[in-house]
């Protein structure tokens, strides 16, 4: 957090001073030549403005800004919020308050080749390590940082609907590749048959995906 200096201060007064119409005075606790200086070159008199310190005051009230939406962030309500000032990435994923998303690479993993891993940073407990979704795997990470037990009822079924999306996805592709086959094989029954399979696989995928928010609004 970021403190607001006696030096800060000083300039903020003098400013006001100059703003009231008064004969700004020097800090009480600068060497006095370095109050002359200052008298002679900085100083524009009762009623101005010195680039100085306008440039001294905009430094401070900066300064005061970020530490009011520190406090404000830090107090607040706001779950959003909080998660947000503890979110940032690192080389192999995302670090979310107390937990890491790690991203995690399988060419041939057929349903998909990328997949994530949740890891609690302090213990380097390993709480889940293939996820399909990065939905699932963000929305359990805000409910472990809001004290949620892992085997909170909302978890589970968020691990449910990751295993089901997996599911149908897998059946997707591996129609996919039966469907090309029978093309090449000159076989168009059942490329229309293995086509519509991987149609209504493709459909209950992503109706598990809408399931999330579900969860989440309970």
């Amino acid at each position: 957090m970021s403190y607001v200096t006696p030096e800060e201060k000083d300039a903020m007064a003098r400013l006001l001073a100059v703003m009231n119409g008064e004969a700004p005075t020097a800090s009480a606790a600068a060497p006095a030549a370095r109050q002359t200086v200052m008298e002679t070159e900085e100083v524009g008199g009762p009623g101005v403005v010195t680039q100085r310190e306008i440039n001294a005051m905009a430094d401070v009230l900066g300064k005061l800004n970020k530490v009011t939406q520190q406090v404000m962030l830090e107090n607040s309500g706001d779950a959003e919020a909080r998660m947000a000032m503890h979110t940032t990435r690192t080389s192999d994923g995302v670090k979310v308050g107390e937990y890491k998303i790690e991203v995690m690479m399988n060419e041939r993993r057929l349903a998909g080749k990328q997949y994530y891993r949740i890891e609690h940073t302090g213990s380097n407990t390993v709480i889940a390590n293939d996820i399909t979704l990065y939905e699932v795997a963000l929305a359990v990470v805000k409910l472990l940082n809001n004290n949620a037990y892992v085997n909170d009822q909302r978890i589970r079924t968020l691990f449910e609907i990751d295993e089901r999306y997996t599911g149908h996805r897998v059946d997707a592709m591996t129609a996919k590749i039966h469907m090309r086959r029978a093309e090449k094989s000159g076989d168009p029954f059942r490329s229309d048959v293995l086509e519509s399979r991987y149609q209504k696989s493709i459909d209950e995928a992503m109706r598990a995906k809408q399931d999330i928010k579900k969860v989440l609004d309970r």
